[in-house]
């Protein structure tokens, strides 16, 4: 018999970051008014790599992620350069929503969809009440198609790609630091929150990668035996030590 406790707060946002990430990741989000200018200080980005020495190199590099079934987040995530501390906060939020969506994908290998979809059916009749659906967090019924570019626009070199839900996204392929990157711009431009808003999305996706990296390290771990097990251990809430 389970635990008659609620899913804990961290559960219901790690399910709610994973349908965030996929529909926000690599495009934009938001809810709000902000200036859509970039500003002219920049922050050191990410090391220098030899990989990508051209933008087609590049959306080769992405493209291998974004199109596999399910895609990469993280790893795409990380191809993102910041040129300014906006947009530095918006690409460490994209990371930490990217981690719960990573995690959301290892739960699925590791113990499979069956199984999940079993155990929530049990949770939703012996408590009662509705619990959060997994089936609301799946992949995309389709994987992204493969990203092209359209024009080049300053120094930027624009590329396109539709989605798994077909809903269309602009990267901005910029050189820095002698590679090339996924430029940070892009989700500056789109970015429609406010500073309070901003403030408490940054701190929920703080939160959200925390859990969900530790989780992950812990189910790579072999910690746990069954997806029941799992959902105890790191969902629900835990008596104090």
């Amino acid at each position: 018999m389970l635990t008659r406790n609620r899913p804990s707060v961290v559960q219901l946002l790690l399910l709610a970051a994973c349908a965030l990430a996929m529909s926000c990741l690599p495009g934009g989000c938001g809810g709000g008014e902000t200036d859509h200018r970039v500003a002219d200080d920049r922050t050191a980005g990410p090391p220098p790599d030899p990989r990508f020495p051209s933008a087609d190199a590049l959306l080769e590099h992405f493209n291998s992620l974004n199109t596999a079934s399910p895609a990469t987040w993280t790893e795409i995530a990380d191809l993102y350069y910041p040129e300014n501390d906006l947009q530095r906060r918006l690409v460490q939020i994209r990371r930490d929503t990217a981690a719960a969506v990573d995690l959301h994908h290892a739960e699925i290998e590791y113990f499979g969809q069956e199984a999940i979809d079993g155990f929530f059916r049990k949770y939703e009749r012996e408590m009662g009440i509705e619990s959060p659906s997994t089936s609301r967090a799946k992949s995309p019924p389709r994987p992204n198609e493969p990203a092209e570019t359209t024009e080049q626009s300053g120094e930027y070199v624009l590329a396109e790609y539709t989605d798994g839900r077909g809903d269309p996204h602009t990267l901005y392929l910029v050189q820095r630091d002698n590679r090339w990157w996924i430029s940070g711009y892009g989700l500056e431009y789109e970015n429609t929150l406010s500073p309070e808003a901003l403030d408490r999305r940054e701190q929920t996706a703080r939160e959200i990668g925390r859990d969900a990296r530790r989780n992950l390290a812990r189910l790579r771990a072999g910690d746990f035996a069954s997806y029941e097990e799992y959902f105890i251990q790191t969902r629900m809430p835990q008596p104090p030590r």
